[in-house]
């Protein structure tokens, strides 16, 4: 951290120091020590609520009478390790007369609890709970989420800094984001949050920072449609496009930094859920023409996937990245380069080639393209020893998921793989990943092809029984009955097919029964 930053934070923070200085000498203490009577106590409550309770009634009068024996002394119970926990765990089942009464005594010192270890998880979970309740500041008619919001606001400077303070900002940006569409106020403040945290003059320190990239993040989510003004800032002050002429072989700063990494893939979420017309602007200044250096960064990979997700990234430049779009009949190759991270002329024995972790999350991604016909055909036109060796591949197995899965890749396409595959069912059952992959390929075929694969299993019946993984698998497609009933197998398939096909637009795709 340079020393602009440590001065910034010095001068910021100064009020933090006072703040824990007197909670640790003030009347109950930072980190508040309760009697061994009341030690137990709250232990004992926090065995009741994990191992649950008969019923609700049960529940109800459990936490009523925990609530008696916290009047008068709500905040120094929640300065205490174990006390703070136990209340933060039953505060949503506290009625609205005790939620106000820890209200009333937590606005006494809301700076304090803000700053403090324990406490501040109460109060986390307190604002939830008033929000979900619409519930107003004692003696007001102004929802004491209002009240809240606008007193973080205010040390929003101060409070980004600290590890308790910052997540009670980010809980406030939450619930504002939540209901602000309920109240008319709540939108204001959310609003005054997206010109307040636009404003800041540090935001560009922000960024590379744990602590306050992650409310940054959380802050985007929350605000949507209202981030706008946040966002064409932060393009403009930290993910601004300075590259020089051989910059394109570089991985950018603020890329290869994970905290404002995951900033860039918030900004990249944001934008496509609310502002489309900024997705072009955000790929031009960070990604344009270093897709494949990006893609092979340990963090910048994690970008380029959301980027892809959100069809921001051509697949005309993805593919020339790994020099697979001229001439055509390199396209046939392309999923075997995406996958392998490897260009075409970096291939000498392909099969020899490891299958790298976020080349399986780039094809994953591209599978759910509106249109992913040319990975689709570049798949099944893959040599059967490559594809087999891809999908028994612990990162390779899951671009079967999202094969079979994508609402995008017709049923046709589907069979054609299995069809592709025929000769290799017992390769695949016989291994760790082939078999889930298979499982998930077998979720989705018509009796037909599964007959087919049952067949081919059966004809190696010894070799697939004898493996523990090939054993599920018989297990699980219930080949037993296969051999000797073959005709009450085919019933039940057709059956789970029947009912499968009645659900499909109720159930999500991974759902499906492998049986």
């Amino acid at each position: 951290m340079d020393n602009k930053i440590r001065g910034f934070k010095r001068k910021k923070k100064s009020f933090l120091k006072n703040a824990r200085k007197y909670g640790k000498k003030g009347k109950f203490g930072r980190g508040s020590h309760i009697n061994e009577e009341t030690y137990q106590y709250f232990l004992r409550v926090l065995e009741l609520d994990k191992s649950g309770f008969n019923n609700p009634e049960e529940k109800q009068i459990f936490v009523e009478n925990v609530f008696q024996q916290t009047v008068g002394e709500e905040l120094k119970y929640s300065y205490n390790q174990l006390a703070s926990r136990a209340l933060e765990n039953i505060l949503p089942f506290a009625s609205d007369e005790v939620i106000n009464r820890f209200i009333k005594e937590f606005d006494k010192e809301i700076r304090i609890v803000c700053v403090d270890q324990f406490a501040s998880h109460v109060l986390q979970k307190l604002i939830t709970v008033a929000a979900d309740r619409n519930l107003c500041e004692p003696g007001g008619e102004r929802l004491w989420l209002t009240k809240v919001a606008l007193f973080v606001l205010n040390n929003i400077e101060e409070f980004v800094w600290d590890q308790y303070a910052n997540h009670i900002v980010r809980t406030v940006i939450q619930q504002l984001g939540t209901h602000a569409n309920n109240h008319e106020d709540l939108k204001k403040v959310l609003v005054r949050y997206s010109r307040v945290l636009a404003g800041l003059p540090q935001l560009s320190d922000f960024a590379g920072s744990t602590l306050p990239s992650g409310l940054l993040q959380v802050s985007l989510q929350a605000l949507g449609e209202h981030s706008k003004h946040l966002i064409e800032r932060l393009l403009s002050d930290v993910f601004k496009d300075e590259r020089a002429e051989d910059s394109e072989s570089e991985v950018p700063t603020e890329l290869s930094c994970e905290a404002s990494c995951r900033l860039a893939e918030a900004i990249v979420a944001t934008v496509a859920a609310h502002h489309p017309s900024l997705l072009t602007t955000v790929h031009n200044q960070l990604a344009h023409g270093r897709v494949a250096l990006l893609s092979l960064h340990p963090t910048a990979n994690f970008f380029v996937q959301r980027l892809l997700q959100n069809c921001c990234v051509p697949s005309e430049e993805l593919f020339q990245c790994f020099e697979c779009w001229e001439p055509d009949d390199r396209q046939i190759k392309s999923a075997w380069q995406i996958a392998t991270l490897k260009k075409f002329s970096e291939n000498d024995s392909e099969q020899k080639v490891k299958v790298q972790l976020h080349g399986s999350l780039l094809l994953q991604a591209l599978l759910s393209f509106k249109k992913p016909i040319k990975i689709v055909q570049s798949l099944l036109q893959m040599p059967v020893s490559n594809l087999t060796y891809l999908i028994c591949d612990p990162c390779g197995s899951h671009i079967m998921d999202a094969f079979v899965n994508s609402p995008t890749v017709g049923e046709k396409s589907r069979e054609k793989i299995a069809h592709r595959l025929k000769g290799n069912f017992v390769t695949l059952s016989c291994s760790k990943h082939g078999s889930r992959a298979l499982d998930a390929l077998w979720a989705v075929l018509p009796c037909k092809l599964r007959e087919m694969i049952a067949t081919e299993l059966n004809n190696s019946r010894s070799k697939v029984i004898a493996d523990n993984f090939g054993f599920g698998v018989w297990s699980r497609y219930a080949l037993d009955t296969f051999c000797h009933r073959r005709a009450d197998w085919v019933a039940a398939q057709e059956g789970k097919r029947r009912v499968q096909k009645l659900f499909a637009d109720i159930l999500p795709a991974n759902s499906k029964s492998v049986q």
